[in-house]
């Protein structure tokens, strides 16, 4: 008598395709959530080609980092839980930090993490580049510059976190270059 068969193991990523009460099904691990639990998508479909096929177009998605952990959390409310991260500086560094942030938050703010996109961190900077300050005068370009700055490290620090898949200010950085 032989042993039965070991079920083949997957990983992340990978996926795995059935067939239930006549319908192929679809399932697929991307990764762990911020608390711990699996972050899955799943689907059903008539034939096993296009399940394979669709479960194909989430893995080429979720890598292109059009799919994240679906969190309810804004940009406003991962920036205050960056800043208390923000230990190895001093209480007035910090301070300034939420400053600067603050100008950029007027705009995304009640956005969430996972919509946001390069266009709206263009629109951010056309306008915050014309803002008027307390002098009268436009917003400096060193103070636009420590603003982005801000953005671009509370953003690595959401992927890091796997919040989000994709730095939104990576494509900002890029379109700074082509000019």
């Amino acid at each position: 008598m032989t042993p039965p068969k070991k079920p083949k193991e997957r990983g992340d990523e990978e996926g795995t395709v059935w067939k239930e009460d006549g319908v192929w099904r679809w399932q697929i691990t991307l990764g762990y959530k911020t608390d711990g639990k699996r972050s899955t998508r799943s689907g059903r479909a008539t034939s096993k080609k296009s399940a394979h096929d669709d479960m194909n177009k989430v893995q080429s998605d979720y890598s292109r980092g059009l799919i994240g952990e679906p969190d309810r959390i804004t940009v406003e409310d991962f920036a205050a839980h960056w800043l208390r991260r923000q230990y190895d500086v001093t209480a007035r560094t910090s301070k300034k930090y939420g400053q600067e942030l603050e100008y950029a938050l007027k705009h995304i703010g009640d956005r969430r993490l996972q919509d946001v996109r390069l266009h709206h961190l263009e629109n951010v900077v056309a306008i915050l580049a014309a803002r008027k300050m307390r002098n009268n005068k436009r917003m400096s370009r060193s103070t636009l510059g420590r603003t982005l700055t801000r953005l671009r490290s509370l953003f690595r620090e959401a992927v890091a976190d796997r919040i989000i898949y994709v730095n939104p200010m990576e494509g900002e950085d890029a379109q700074n270059q082509r000019e």
